[in-house]
């Protein structure tokens, strides 16, 4: 039985029906009575809410959920607010609407339960929060909460792409780029690297520079030497000995002129010896190895590499 009054009659005397005398009952009423499963007493419950924070110029929403049906709601609030509406709005809210609001409910003139919630307005220009944790930076602008100074993601290598922020946690994705986009391993010394499960994978070893190619000696009181510049990440050894050297004691008598010069050029002061002159050779280095002063043509006259290494004065 929910709710309801069981009346319940006793009568002294004979049972007339039953021949007996004492106390039994005569009649039981009830109202409402549920035949079988469970009985259970109900309690109402009043609910009560609002749509704040709003941003000035915006519409305050309140909220009120009774349990019970066929009741009538009353609301009070700041700024002189009343309102028989279960669910009333104050439209472009300013505030002065902010605070506590009451809605009392009603069951005729009787009054069921009372409960408050308290609603915020945000004057334009404040702080407010636009659900995207994504932007840094909210204020309130003519009723809604704009949001700026976004998180900028980038890429965490150069094997991952740019991702994009998550707006629930303002962390950002981190892609991995597809297998075979290029990178760079840092290592001047492979070429052709490329990025296989997000890593940058060295690619083919990059052996040393080629043979210095187009070198020319000007004659004057300065012999000045040029060739074409392999790049700027390589340097050049020059080596010099007197032709007559050469003729006696091949390469192994050579000097080094400049080590690891970065110019393509090189002004010799030297005076040429009577009756005599230079020869000048020239390697080019990089990280990856030093070059050769010759391509070992067999045009060429002994091995120039070996011979000029054997040197005591050969650059290192």
């Amino acid at each position: 039985m929910i709710g309801r009054t069981v009346q319940i009659r006793w009568h002294e005397g004979d049972d007339q029906a039953t021949g007996s005398t004492g106390w039994y009952v005569d009649t039981v009423s009830a109202n409402s009575v549920q035949v079988g499963g469970s009985c259970t007493v109900g309690t109402n419950v009043l609910t009560v809410s609002s749509n704040g924070p709003v941003c000035e110029g915006g519409t305050l929403n309140l909220f009120a959920t009774y349990t019970q049906g066929g009741v009538t709601y009353n609301w009070t609030g700041p700024n002189g607010f009343t309102s028989s509406v279960q669910n009333p709005s104050i439209p472009g809210a300013t505030p002065a609407s902010s605070g506590t609001y009451m809605v009392t409910v009603y069951s005729g003139a009787t009054p069921l339960a009372s409960n408050p919630t308290d609603a915020t307005v945000i004057a334009n220009g404040a702080a407010c929060s636009d659900a995207n944790v994504c932007t840094q930076s909210d204020t309130c602008q003519s009723g809604t909460c704009v949001g700026s100074n976004p998180v900028v993601c980038a890429a965490s290598d150069q094997c991952h792409a740019v991702g994009t922020c998550n707006t629930s946690t303002g962390v950002c994705s981190n892609p991995v780029k597809p297998d075979g986009a290029t990178c760079d391993d840092g290592n001047a010394c492979t070429a052709g690297d490329t990025c296989g499960g997000g890593v940058c994978v060295s690619g083919s070893p990059v052996g040393p520079p080629p043979e210095v190619a187009d070198m020319t000696v000007g004659g004057g009181p300065t012999l000045a030497l040029t060739w074409t510049g392999q790049g700027a990440s390589v340097v050049y050894d020059v080596t010099s000995g007197t032709l007559s050297s050469l003729q006696s004691a091949g390469f192994s008598s050579v000097a080094c002129l400049a080590n690891d010069d970065t110019a393509s050029s090189y002004d010799d002061t030297r005076s040429i010896p009577a009756a005599d002159g230079f020869y000048y050779l020239v390697r080019a280095q990089t990280t990856c190895g030093a070059g050769t002063y010759g391509d070992g043509s067999a045009s060429q006259s002994g091995s120039r590499d070996s011979e000029i290494a054997a040197s005591p004065n050969a650059c290192p």
